[in-house]
């Protein structure tokens, strides 16, 4: 009888055993496989690194691994279960995600059960391209040594800036090549090398002299970029002959002095010179002063002959001061004793009403918000009383965009006026001396735009732009809208201010790049015109705009 129990044991043991081993068991891995072709060709990618990182939680390690496409431009990766980032880059190549049709897409997660396979994954990938050509002097000779970047217009942070995308240097033939370079269109810049001193270094200068600069040309050689001639680089294009005429233009120094009622020393003290673009400080190409706190004096080497402002801001125990005067720099008599005084900025007053008998909405801010990103301190802001006033105390002289935050579903700003002037989209001015009031009138029944985006009956994921086309607001980045459709491609705008606008739905485009009105223009009759009325619930079906609309063509 002991035996048989014996035996017994023996075999729940050995079950016990087979379980446990079978509930360790690690899972099967998933597969995938695929392989990389060039975009425009079809032919295969050797050498793409396809690289993986799992999406895991903040106690797990998640670094990227990679594998190589081989020479017919396949790959296989055996991944454990779970869920996956997957993109692929290649040098001479835009990099790609998974499930992108685009390289400014951010792609899908890639989820993978135990033992799946994933058979068909196509990575086309965008060669880059190149800009190539030749510096030469007045005389037809080449330029050795000169700078070339390569640059191009950005409204990322809702500005117009020029962004650095490459760079080159001439060679002894005047020879350049810049590469690696996405489809879009681009703007030269060559600084020539400098030339040994004419005359003595100044014992005085802030900024030691090493030698006298020329100043940077645009291309096809010209100083201001409003003249420059942009090039433009379609996807994989290489394009050559792309030259300059240099011509040797002595750039200059500003100097100048700050007058303050408090100490410099002990505070945080900006002096920047910034090309006057219509009335505004534009933030292409802008220099910032080197400034001596025991003495005030500053001083801005390097200068381009043309109109600027020149700005000085101080913050000082957390008050701000600030100047701000027009300069006009030539090359024959550079300003050398610009005189900037320093103060706090006028209080501005005002009121919000409403239209109509609609009772004010209660907890509403009025913010100002500087345009040209050049004010000290916090921006000013006042919250609006029971009565609807308000105070901005101490706005420093400049440009400032209205803000007002708080304001319930369905309300807009139908009005705001600064004094005699109309500044609903137009940037509210601020000088030494104020003016004012601000009166903002409010508005109920704002309009709802909504919708879904769909290609071939299949939603997609967009960004959707609500484009104003009244011609006073079309220059006014707060009068835009913009969102990104849901899981099922839908849409909605809420508390829209009745008028025309256009409907945009694009596959894939840069943050802001909509405020170009390079951008809109050749894609304009691919918008949906929509005209809404106050408390008008409006919907569309879009198509988007596709990628390659924006891009140069071949």
């Amino acid at each position: 009888m002991a035996s048989v129990r014996h035996i017994q044991f023996l075999l729940l043991l050995a079950l016990s055993s087979g379980l446990s081993a079978q509930t360790t068991r690690p899972p099967a891995p998933a597969l995938v496989e695929g392989h990389v072709v060039n975009k425009l060709t079809g032919a295969p990618v050797k050498g793409a690194h396809v690289i993986y990182t799992r999406l895991a939680s903040s106690a797990e390690a998640a670094l990227p691994i990679s594998t190589d496409s081989d020479s017919q431009g396949q790959f296989h990766i055996e991944l454990t279960p779970g869920s996956y980032r997957l993109w692929v880059e290649r040098p001479g190549f835009s990099r790609l995600n998974y499930g992108a049709r685009t390289t400014e897409a951010p792609g899908d997660t890639l989820g993978l059960a135990a033992g799946q396979e994933i058979h068909d994954v196509t990575f086309r990938i965008t060669p880059l391209g190149a800009i190539s050509g030749r510096l030469l002097d007045d005389d037809g000779e080449p330029v050795q040594g000169a700078g070339i970047q390569v640059l191009r217009v950005s409204y990322a942070t809702e500005k117009r800036r020029l962004v650095p995308v490459s760079g080159a240097s001439s060679n002894d033939r005047g020879e350049y090549r810049c590469y690696d370079l996405p489809p879009g269109w681009y703007f030269l810049l060559a600084t020539p090398r400098g030339a040994p001193l004419t005359r003595p270094a100044e014992r005085d200068a802030l900024v030691p002299e090493m030698q006298d600069p020329y100043a940077p040309l645009y291309y096809p050689g010209v100083l201001d970029l409003g003249s420059a001639s942009p090039v433009a680089v379609p996807e994989g294009g290489d394009v050559p002959d792309v030259n300059f005429r240099m011509q040797k233009v002595r750039a200059v120094t500003v100097r100048g002095r700050l007058l303050s009622p408090v100490n410099l020393g002990q505070s945080q003290v900006q002096v920047v010179l910034a090309h006057n673009e219509r009335e505004t400080a534009s933030y292409v190409d802008r220099a910032a002063a080197a400034v001596d706190a025991a003495t005030g004096r500053f001083e801005i080497r390097g200068v381009v002959p043309g109109l600027y402002f020149l700005i000085a801001t101080q913050l000082h125990s957390g008050r701000a001061l600030a100047a701000r005067i027009p300069i006009d720099v030539s090359s024959s008599a550079p300003p050398q004793d610009v005189v900037l005084p320093l103060a706090q900025g006028p209080d501005l007053i005002g009121n919000v009403v409403m239209d109509g008998a609609a009772k004010l909405p209660p907890d509403v801010t009025v913010r100002l918000v500087s345009v040209e990103g050049l004010a000290a301190g916090p921006p000013p802001f006042g919250k609006v009383g029971p009565d609807g006033r308000f105070h901005l105390p101490a706005v420093l002289p400049g440009l400032w965009n209205l803000s007002l935050e708080q304001l319930p579903a369905g309300v807009w700003i139908k009005s705001a006026t600064f004094g005699e002037l109309d500044v609903t989209a137009a940037d509210l001015i601020v000088s030494g001396g104020g003016t004012g009031p601000l009166r903002i009138v409010l508005a109920e029944g704002g309009a709802d735009v909504s919708g879904v985006v769909e290609q071939e009956g299949q939603p997609l994921k967009s960004t959707i732009v609500l484009a104003p086309t009244e011609p006073d607001l079309k220059d006014a980045p707060q009068m835009y809208r913009s969102t990104s459709t849901g899981d099922h491609g839908t849409f909605a705008f809420k508390g829209v201010r009745p008028g025309a606008y256009k409907l945009y739905a694009f596959e894939s485009i840069e943050p802001f790049a909509w405020l170009n009105p390079d951008v809109l223009k050749p894609i304009e009759e691919m918008g949906e015109a929509i005209t809404v009325s106050p408390g008008e619930k409006l919907s569309r079906r879009l198509v988007p705009v596709p990628y390659e609309a924006l891009l140069p063509p071949h």
